[in-house]
Order: C-alpha cells, then structure tokens, then sequence
C-alpha cells in the first residue's frame, strides 16, 4: 500500500506574535541607544543614586551643625555604592554584596540611600542571573538588615523602619521579575514568528519540490510515450517503404500527428511555468486528456503494430485529475509492451469502474524482460505516485504463463460518481 502525505496549509503567524513584534520593534528604535550603551546607561544610573545620596548626606551633616567622624561615612558609603552601581550588568552578584554592606554600615544614619542601591542590585540580579538567586540575596540581606536593627535598638520603631527597606527591597525583586517575565515573553514570540517563517520557507519548498515532481512526471509520460510510437512507426514505415509507398505514407503522417500532438502537450505543460504568456486559445491552454481520448490513445498503439483490445464496465469517476490518471496508466503501460516486450501476440486493456473504486488491468503475452529493464525508470514510479495519490496500489510484474501484468486499484475521489 502507496500512501502520499499531504501537505499541511502555510502556517500562519499569530495576529498576537505580529503585535508584539512591532511593539518589539518600537521598542528597539526608541531604546536603541540605550541598548547600544550599556556603559553610559550604567554611568548615568549610578550618578542618578550618587548625586541625591551624598546631597542628602551633606545637608543633614551641614544641618546637625558640621562635620562629624560619625557623619564621614553618610558621604562615603554613597559613593562606594555608587561606583558598584557600575557594575551591576557585569557582576550584580558582586555589587549587590557591596551596596548590602553598605545599607547594613549606614543604617542607622538619617538620610540614608542605601537601600535603594541595594533594590537596584536585586533588580539587576533577577534580570541578569535569576529570580531565584535574586529571593536569595534578598533573604540575606534582610536577615543581615534585621540583625543589624536588634543589635543597635529592639525599639519598634527600628523595627518599622527595617521592615520598610525589606519592603523596598522586594520591591526591586518584584520589579526585576516583571521586567524579565516581559523580555522573555517577547523573545519567546519573536523565536516563534521566525520558526514559523522558517516553516513556511519550508512548505514553500516542499510545494515547489511536489510541482517540479509532477511535472517531471508528465513530460515523461509524454515525451517517452510519443517518442516510442513514432520510433515504432518509423521502423514500420521504413519496412513497408519498398513494398507498400502508400501504407508508408500513411504510417509517416501518423508520425507526424504523434509528434505534433506530443509537441501541443509539452506546449500545454510548460505554459503552467508561464501562465498568461500565450495568447487565448494557445496550446498551453487546450484540456488534458481524459478517459474520451483512451480510444485514441489505443488506435495510435494499434497503428504502431502494438495488438491491443480494450474494454471497460461501468461509469468513469467525474473527477477530472482521476480521469487523467486511468489515461496516464494506460499509456504508460501499453508503452511499456510496446518498447520492451517481445513477439507480443496480445495485449489486453481491462477498466472497471465499480461503486467507490477503480480497477485498471493491462496483460499482455510478451516475452517479458527482465524486472531491472522494466522498472529501472520513472514510468513505474510515476505510475505509483498516481495511484498513490487517491489511496491506492498498483502491482507490476511478470506472469506465470509469460507476459507482463500491471493492475492497479484506487479510490474515487470525494464527490465522484460511478
């Protein structure tokens, strides 16, 4: 049993994944910049926390009357948590140790900064490394920031005040998962947009490949169909030119009609290539044969020298492609017979058109040759991605009696009748 995959429709990409690329790509012109200078986006982000940090810091120092040891490290720390802020896309690890150390030596002194340096490094870690790493340091540095509060004062309010830096703390958490959730999500879409557009090149491929295979397969029906008749014909004519010139004759014309019929459907074949090129009622244009022109198709064979009855029960299937298939078997067939078996006494062409199927039958009484001489071109293999293609089989081979056999049954298609 032949079976022929069908091909699935293009996939379409999600009206969603279109959005979100163009937001994407909204995104990245305005952004661009930024992305482009990690450096300088870090250097203003970090000067953005340094400048109000140490301001803060100088201005309670200048309010509490003057500098004091005790107020020098309000206007360091800042500036070390600063110079860290850095570094926060390169080593957020590292930064969110430093500014944590920093919040913990400054947590007692007004004014203090701190904590936000130490939410910006959490945010930098759950976007840079990840979520979970980042709850980590955030469970750290509030244990740390909580034991540090019990040791200065276990008053209530150094308490309130501790579990409102946890809170921004968290918030930078938060606030970085948000963040990559949303870079994820995006890049997630644009991967998919491109595998999709990866898989329609693809099924654009595939489809070229289905049509170069058809008609591939139709030019060798044709061209080796043809060829065969008239080189039979020729030798025929050639052999009655000195005993019958007027058998001769008339054999010579059937050559010429052969090849101008051949010449029409090669014409009507590669005007699909070129559809529109050729002027109305052009050759590329005329029907392909169906199962009216088999009378024809078996008179030429008989005309060649090649003894063939035919005979069909039945009503044939509406479907045009199916009826183009029965003539293409039994062209294909009866060329066979008639370029490699020998001393051929008979040929039989057998149709039956039943409810729901289709059975063709070619016999003929030859000596067969062998099955690599048979079966070594396309013939064969067009004549099973035919059958193939409604859900049937064919069997081709030599008979037990002498002779070769080919049987072939399919299924009608949707729709058709019999």
């Amino acid at each position: 049993m032949i079976t022929v995959p069908t091909h699935a429709p293009d996939n379409q990409l999600p009206v969603q994944a279109h959005r979100q690329a163009d937001r994407s790509s909204s995104g990245r012109t305005h952004h661009g910049f930024w992305s482009q200078h990690p450096r300088l986006t870090d250097a203003l982000i970090a000067t953005a926390y340094v400048v109000p940090a140490v301001a803060a810091s100088v201005l309670f120092l200048i309010s509490s009357g003057g500098a004091s040891a005790s107020g020098i490290p309000g206007v360091l720390t800042p500036m070390a948590a600063g110079v860290a802020l850095f570094f926060r896309r390169r080593a957020p690890l590292h930064v969110l140790l430093v500014t944590s150390v920093m919040m913990l030596i400054t947590f007692s002194h007004p004014a203090d900064f701190a904590s936000i340096a130490v939410a910006c490094a959490l945010y930098s870690t759950t976007v840079y490394r990840s979520a979970a790493i980042a709850w980590v340091g955030f469970g750290a540095a509030s244990a740390a920031l909580l034991l540090v509060s019990l040791v200065i004062s276990p008053s209530p309010s150094v308490f309130l005040d501790s579990g409102q830096i946890v809170i921004v703390l968290a918030s930078g958490v938060f606030i970085g998962m948000a963040v990559s959730g949303r870079r994820s999500y995006v890049s997630s879409l644009i991967e998919r947009a491109e595998q999709l557009t990866r898989e329609r090149d693809q099924q654009s491929l595939l489809a070229a490949a289905a049509e170069r295979a058809l008609i591939t397969r139709e030019m060798h029906d044709i061209v080796s169909h043809s060829l065969t008749v008239m080189v039979a014909l020729a030798h025929g004519s050639a052999e009655l030119g000195k005993i019958d010139p007027g058998r001769a004759t008339d054999t010579m014309r059937q050559v010429a009609q052969t090849g101008t019929t051949a010449l029409a459907d090669l014409r009507r074949l590669l005007g699909v290539l070129e559809r529109g090129s050729d002027p109305p009622g052009h050759a590329a244009t005329t029907p392909k044969p169906d199962v009216t022109a088999l009378p024809a198709l078996i008179a030429r064979f008989q005309t060649a020298g090649l003894p063939v009855t035919a005979s069909s029960s039945g009503t044939p299937p509406e479907d045009l492609g199916q009826q183009l298939a029965i003539y293409r078997l039994i062209q294909e067939s009866l060329t066979n017979s008639l370029k490699h078996a020998s001393g051929v006494q008979q040929v039989t062409v057998a149709i039956e058109y039943a409810q729901g199927g289709v059975t063709i039958l070619v016999d003929d009484d030859g000596q067969a040759p062998t099955q690599s001489a048979h079966t070594g071109g396309r013939g064969l293999i067009g004549m099973q991605e035919r059958v193939a293609l409604y859900g049937g089989r064919i069997q081709s081979g030599p008979k037990a009696n002498g002779g070769w056999r080919v049987q072939a049954q399919f299924r009608l298609a949707a729709g058709a009748t019999s």
